[in-house]
């Protein structure tokens, strides 16, 4: 805080160690702020690089492989006119497990037997 130690008013006794406090305080602060701004710059410096790189077929096959992932992990469920319940399982079994609960599993919130549960 600036007067933290306020200066004497008796000019024979003067004391600028609050001055100096202040003075090193203000040091401190720029010494972090330019780490800070150094920081920023080797960020920029990565997006920058990221921009000039930039190769639209990676990130489509990235963003593709990742939707085929979650979305053939999925199961869907609806309702038909008829008011059956259907279940779109995807092909991928291997990923699903089928757990009952009391059985092979536990669950908070079902804790009773006989539940099936699809996990992946």
């Amino acid at each position: 805080m600036l007067f933290e130690n306020i200066p004497y008013t008796n000019f024979h006794d003067l004391n600028l160690d609050w001055i100096i406090k202040f003075i090193k305080k203000i040091g401190a602060d720029e010494e972090a702020q330019n780490k800070d701004i150094s920081d920023l710059k080797t960020r920029m410096a990565d997006a920058e690089e990221w921009i000039d790189n930039y190769d639209p077929e990676y990130i489509r096959q990235t963003v593709l492989s990742f939707i085929k992932t979650i979305l053939a992990t999925m199961i869907f469920v609806e309702i038909t006119d008829d008011g059956y319940f259907v279940y779109h399982i995807p092909e991928g079994w291997e990923d699903i497990t089928f757990n009952t609960t009391g059985l092979d599993i536990v669950l908070e919130l079902q804790p009773e037997y006989g539940h099936l549960v699809l996990s992946y």
